[in-house]
């Protein structure tokens, strides 16, 4: 019978070694990787989870009286099965929302409108609303850069901030309805990261800085509007013309009225 020798008992004990530390960190990869799944699962809000949102929010923002607590629990709505139906937080002041805490589905619509917003706060492009999302009227400088993940059901109404650009992200965006970017500050490379084939219809109105109309957006606009009043458009496709003559989609514009105009009599 052959016996082993003293080196092949130590390679032995070396690859059985190696083997298990293999298998603890396969195991260690296992359960991270489930940690990480279990922290990104994305839960409905419920009524208890309102309230603790609500007093996060009320630490950042002191002067948010009882009367405004009794507001915002009225309008926010819960459905049927006790989960938030719609997110009210509109025309409370707000400078400050709470970061890495909005990992949730919302049925409804949520309203952060008429507020004192500058920035939404870390973590909220996680959030998942069915219906549409109001941010208007708060006079926002920016987007975070992860805007654009967020997933809307319905509109974005994004008007009368101070927004002179869009996240790269924001070519991910995902919404079902209209697009408000109105009364902002957004540049012609704005105009760029718009996503195609999503929106219903697009409003870049009084957005004084846009000049040029892109060529692509001819294929978004054929199933919706594209409202560009008070923008002084200087540049604008050929396709664009017929689209104008023959469906009316570029409204109440003096600048492109001149296209129009033009194109018309030399016909």
């Amino acid at each position: 019978m052959a016996t082993i020798s003293r080196l092949q008992k130590i390679i032995i004990k070396n690859i059985a070694y190696r083997n298990r530390c293999k298998l603890i960190i396969h195991k260690s990869k296992q359960i991270l990787t489930y940690k990480s799944k279990q922290q990104n699962i994305i839960k409905k809000m419920t009524k208890s989870i309102f309230i603790k949102l609500i007093k996060n929010i009320i630490i950042l923002n002191p002067h948010i009286t009882n009367s405004n607590i009794n507001n915002l629990i009225n309008k926010s709505t819960l459905n049927n099965d006790g989960y938030l139906q719609d997110l009210c937080l509109n025309s409370l002041s707000l400078k400050e929302l709470p970061e890495n805490c909005w990992l949730y589905e919302i049925n409804g619509n949520v309203d952060l409108s008429n507020n004192k917003l500058k920035l939404l706060p870390y973590g909220f492009e996680k959030l998942k609303i069915g219906g549409s999302l109001n941010c208007s009227c708060n006079g926002m400088l920016s987007l975070n850069s992860n805007f654009g993940n967020i997933t809307v059901g319905g509109s974005i109404d994004l008007s009368n901030n101070l927004f002179s650009s869009l996240p790269e992200t924001f070519t991910n965006l995902k919404v079902r309805g209209d697009l408000n970017l109105s009364q902002n500050k957004l540049k012609n490379s704005a105009l760029l990261l718009i996503p195609q084939f999503i929106i219903k219809s697009l409003y870049i109105n009084n957005n004084t800085e846009i000049t040029v109309i892109p060529a692509n957006f001819y294929n978004m606009i054929i199933g919706g509007n594209l409202e560009v009043f008070g923008c002084p458009i200087i540049e604008l496709p050929f396709n664009f013309i017929k689209i104008y003559i023959g469906k009316k989609l570029l409204h109440n514009n003096q600048y492109i009225q001149k296209y129009i105009n033009s194109y018309s009599s030399n016909c």
